[in-house]
């Protein structure tokens, strides 16, 4: 795994990861989420805070299909779905990021949140290699 701090659209990361020899992350439990969870957040770098205290962070694997639903970019089944509330919404944004809702400013143990998102720039991205 690969914490990569680098301003770059999701299709972009992605390309990077696969020229890196992975992919972005994908999360199949809670140890794997919490992991990879604790490969950035101690470093501010990696997320934005908007006025409302809503914490976007780096791109992961998760991107919409053609049916209107979601799937790993390695077509792994998706057998870990800690998503936030209303995540990932059933139009909009295709691609997948943390995100941590306002009211959760001071979680830091238990599963993270992980939400959709417009697929643009992000202060980083997670690169998985098997």
């Amino acid at each position: 795994y690969l914490a990569v701090l680098d301003g770059r659209s999701w299709a972009s990361a992605s390309s990077r990861a696969r020229l890196a020899g992975g992919h972005l992350v994908t999360i199949g439990g809670l140890d794997e989420d919490r992991f990879v969870y604790r490969l950035f957040f101690k470093d501010s770098r990696f997320s934005i805070a908007d006025a409302n205290g809503v914490l976007q962070g780096p791109h992961i694997g998760l991107l919409r299909n053609s049916r209107g639903g979601w799937d790993w970019i390695t077509q792994e089944a998706m057998t870990y779905t800690n998503w936030a509330r209303g995540r990932p919404g059933v139009s909009g944004s295709g691609y997948g990021a943390f995100y941590r809702p306002s009211g959760r400013k001071n979680a830091v143990s238990g599963p993270r949140y992980w939400a959709d998102s417009t697929g643009g720039s992000r202060n980083g991205y997670i690169i998985e290699i098997e």
